[in-house]
């Protein structure tokens, strides 16, 4: 990440808001700024390990900037009720718990995803970011239901069906060590009669939580509907 991108996030971007801010956050501006965005942030959201710490610096400099120039359009379309404000709102909301899920930040990321979700839950995104988190932090099963709803929503999300297949993949080579992923896997290669067996005896044996349980049932219903 260079300095010039930094200022193209710094100014470019906060110019962007600020028009935003004047219109009254219209869709056109809000998609206008997200492009711009995202395009700024993308060598943030590609840092790995090796990244030398000096970009790290930087790309985490930059994500503080986008969340406060953020925030405060938030707080702007806050104080303002009408349709284009919510829709900017629930854009913001997006943002971030992106942001925060870009910085390793579970807990705020799943709090703003979580507000996204009661702000907008008929759409998909906010399902997905969620179900991004859950697949960082170790939770595969959840991830995939997740990334299931995000992708079945009144208004989907189309990228969470895609991230739901490639979860299946995942459970798979986890199938012989997680028995909840194991149920899963069986119920999405056609063998619901299994699936369901062994999920009665887990929740007879009180094995999993009330959550996990009711994330595999829900898979394990979307599987069966698959099917016939």
């Amino acid at each position: 990440m260079t300095r010039t991108l930094q200022h193209q996030l710094a100014e470019a971007d906060a110019a962007a808001l600020e028009r935003t801010m004047a219109s009254g956050g219209t869709t056109v501006d809000v998609d206008t700024l997200d492009r711009a965005l995202w395009k700024a942030l993308k060598p943030a959201r590609a840092l790995t390990g090796r990244t030398p710490r000096r970009h790290r610096r930087m790309a985490t400099r930059s994500r503080a900037r986008a969340a406060d120039v953020y925030e405060e359009l938030l707080a702007k379309s806050e104080a303002r009720d009408n349709a284009a404000s919510k829709r900017g709102r629930y854009r913001c909301l997006l943002r971030l718990g992106d942001l925060r899920r870009y910085g390793g930040d579970a807990k705020r990321a799943t709090a703003w995803y979580e507000r996204a979700r009661r702000a907008e839950p008929g759409r998909g995104e906010a399902e997905n970011g969620l179900g991004a988190v859950a697949q960082a932090t170790g939770r595969p099963v959840t991830a995939a239901y997740l990334y299931w709803r995000g992708s079945r929503a009144a208004r989907p999300f189309r990228p969470a069906a895609r991230n739901f297949k490639a979860m299946l993949e995942i459970l798979r080579g986890r199938a012989e060590d997680d028995e909840a992923a194991s149920i899963i896997v069986l119920a999405f290669d056609g063998d619901a009669a299994a699936a369901s067996a062994r999920l009665a005896d887990l929740r007879a044996r009180k094995a999993l939580s009330a959550s996990r349980l009711a994330e595999c049932e829900a898979l394990l219903e979307h599987a069966a509907r698959r099917v016939q």
